[in-house]
């Protein structure tokens, strides 16, 4: 797991990238305040989840977090501080999970075909009211 820290902020967590692999039982990817809750789980035979909902707790927030789940290809992910400057890039392949808690981002794919599973928390009010490029 390589864990993406602002140079800006200090000890503020921008993202993670996850790449596919084992975990024993359970590991909480995200921190507990994040906006997304993410978790790995590695199931043995018969193990389950049981039936259950949720309850209609009242949770109030402010931003995006936003997963990329690479599911065919590769990509090239950049990542961007809360300055705008550029951290980094990423190749992600198929299996991995990159995870935003803030700062900017971009992709790139770097193979045909290739696909992603995006996912954020809602509701989306279109790219004008959404989202600043930098």
């Amino acid at each position: 797991m390589t864990e993406i820290f602002s140079q800006v902020k200090k000890d503020y967590l921008l993202g993670k990238i996850v790449k596919p692999g084992n975990f024993k039982s359970r590991v909480d990817l995200t921190p507990s305040d994040a906006l997304l809750q993410i978790s790995a789980i590695n199931f043995t035979k018969s193990q389950e989840v049981k039936n259950h909902r949720h309850l209609p707790l009242h949770r109030e927030t402010v931003g995006t977090n936003e997963i990329w789940l690479v599911t065919k290809g590769k990509f090239l992910a950049t990542v961007f501080d809360t300055d705008d400057s550029k951290l980094g890039e990423f190749i992600v392949g198929m299996g991995e999970l990159v995870v935003f808690f803030g700062g900017g981002h971009s992709l790139i794919a770097k193979s045909n075909n290739a696909r992603i599973l995006e996912i954020k928390n809602g509701p989306y009010k279109g790219a004008d009211l959404d989202k600043v490029y930098i």
